[in-house]
């Protein structure tokens, strides 16, 4: 992969992780519109690892504050949110144990680029305020 392949998957990557979009399906989709060599699961959660990086480093005082009064005041506001938030990842990491293997089936351009726009369909009745 060459630096400016990489520089483009960082920048899909750090724009599309706060929006309300998947950036891991653009990061999939961008070498099959691009014409390049698919990086693969590994080069995806590398990207992921590194957002991730950034926004505890960004956050670090914050996260230190939710850690110190999970263990120190649980009951509190911080202390709680903290547990919920360890408690909501607890989904996520079984499903990631359970689903590795199959995970490379789903890197295919057409059933992401179906996918997309299904939920480019959906999602804006799904936010309407009743």
């Amino acid at each position: 992969m060459s630096i400016i392949q990489a520089i483009v998957y960082g920048v899909v990557q750090g724009v599309g992780e706060f929006l309300p979009i998947s950036s891991t399906a653009h990061i999939i989709l961008v070498p099959w519109l691009l014409g390049w060599k698919d990086p693969g699961v590994v080069f995806d959660v590398a990207l992921h690892l590194g957002t991730a990086a950034a926004v505890i480093i960004f956050f670090l005082k914050d996260w230190v504050n939710l850690i110190s009064a999970g263990f120190t005041k649980p009951k509190s506001k911080d202390g709680k949110l903290f547990w919920l938030i360890v408690l909501a990842t607890i989904p996520g990491g079984i499903a990631g144990v359970l689903l590795d293997k199959y995970m490379e089936n789903f890197r295919n351009p057409a059933l992401i680029g179906g996918m997309l726009i299904l939920m480019g369909f959906v999602f804006p009745f799904s936010t309407v305020e009743k």
